[in-house]
């Protein structure tokens, strides 16, 4: 999809060097490396690679690969014909040639990062026992990271074409791009859409359990109601650790004014992977483009009247928290609550709550009847109802204990979980 790749790679201002070879060396465990560069002609390219494979397995916690401006893995070093490094039993190499046209592309050394446990445990009994001699020796990859990523390298070199560096980070082509997006961080952008049309989506997050802690999703910017939501279930493997997930597809989308939005938590995500990243690092997040470019409008700023029946809009709170606002109804009034937080059948952890400001009484709480199950793990509950209040003065509470929050998910994190907190609205 012509959308979401590098094109217009050379048309950026960005400073250029010709040479003849691409190399990159390992700086630090979990620091990935990259060099973009572009090829003046169809070359033959002599690759050399040192990565780290498993303990007891032939999974790669280190890696080498290489990527084109459409997106695409051209050459890896898992799916080459690697063989043991000299110097140490968990290096491995790979001396190859492959052929790549005119064109930009991408050289990635991740230096390992993740050391646990295999998916193939004791997959070559014969070598468990040297393993085991290294473990006991220190000389173990978990023990001595930055060491062995040291120790890691890709090198490509070119005797028929022109290899020309590129000190820019090629740009990602898209309407809305919300990419790439770092830990703990919450990008959004805010659209208009003029006539029904249908949004390219492309996002790519972290996924674990079923559940899914990096992630994107839009919404009805006036009632806050999701049109689209990343789902965990739905998604394909984006290559490195298996968490990586991806997915790409179209949406129809009615008129209207909607927030585009994409969240992480505290750990994997651009430039600070615990694991191996995805074969395009750059996308981690969301883009989208809309098939009729003309009915999306990008919005500078947003409009205060969209936002003029909501009391409070808490959302994506964190661990250790406490939220109040005091409100006043001079008639009668009629709001909408809708509250994630976490609770057991004895009592929130997380939660919402309305207190009457004269007597101090409690008007409504979430608890275990009121509240439904908000997937993932099962004290994740969601209350969403209408409740009718006289007249009088008010104050309304959220407030989250030290752990299970968002951003810090201790168990899998709701289905939705950047609704994690509190929004009340008043109806007409």
């Amino acid at each position: 999809m012509k959308t979401f790749c590098m094109i217009g790679l050379l048309t950026i201002a960005a400073a250029t060097a010709t040479a003849g070879s691409v190399e990159l060396v390992g700086r630090r465990a979990r620091v990935l490396e990259m060099q973009t560069f572009h090829l003046d002609r169809v070359s033959d390219v002599d690759v050399e690679a040192v990565g780290i494979r498993g303990k007891f397995s032939n999974d790669l916690y280190a890696s080498a690969w290489i990527v084109d401006d459409q997106g695409r893995t051209v050459w890896s070093l898992d799916k080459s014909a690697w063989k043991p490094a000299a110097g140490q039993r968990y290096l491995i190499g790979a001396d190859d040639r492959v052929r790549l046209d005119a064109g930009a592309y991408v050289a990635y050394l991740y230096p390992g990062g993740h050391w646990g446990r295999s998916s193939h445990p004791f997959k070559e009994l014969s070598r468990v026992f040297n393993d085991l001699a290294d473990i006991l020796r220190s000389d173990d990859p978990g023990k001595n990271p930055d060491l062995y990523a040291a120790r890691c390298s890709f090198r490509l070199e070119t005797t028929g074409g022109v290899i020309q560096l590129i000190d820019a980070m090629p740009p990602l082509e898209a309407q809305v791009v919300l990419a790439p997006v770092g830990d703990a961080e919450t990008r959004e952008s805010l659209v208009r859409v003029l006539s029904p049309t249908t949004l390219r989506i492309a996002v790519c997050g972290e996924r674990s359990d079923g559940g899914l802690f990096d992630m994107g999703w839009i919404e009805d910017a006036v009632t806050g109601d999701p049109i689209w939501v990343m789902d965990a279930t739905r998604c394909s493997a984006a290559g490195g650790a298996v968490k990586n997930a991806h997915w790409s597809g179209e949406v129809p989308v009615d008129p209207g004014t909607y927030r585009i939005s994409y969240a992480t938590d505290s750990s994997h995500a651009w430039d600070d992977w615990n694991d191996r990243p995805p074969a395009d690092p750059r996308q981690w997040g969301l883009l989208v483009d809309a098939v009729d470019a003309n009915a999306l409008v990008i919005l500078d700023t947003f409009d205060p009247d969209l936002d003029a029946s909501v009391l409070v809009r808490w959302l994506r709170v964190g661990d250790d928290t406490d939220m109040l606002h005091d409100v006043a109804f001079e008639h009668p009034v009629r709001i909408q609550v809708d509250a994630l937080g976490e609770g057991s059948r004895r009592s929130m952890f997380d939660g919402g709550k309305i207190l009457d400001r004269g007597n101090g009484q409690v008007v409504w709480a979430m608890n275990w009847s009121n509240t439904e199950p908000a997937g993932g793990a099962e004290k994740n509950r969601r209350y969403h109802g209408v409740l009718d209040l006289p007249a009088g003065e008010y104050r309304l509470v959220y407030g989250t204990d030290g752990s299970h929050a968002f951003g810090s998910w201790n168990m899998t994190p709701p289905r939705e979980p950047f609704r994690y907190g509190m929004v009340v609205r008043v109806l007409k």
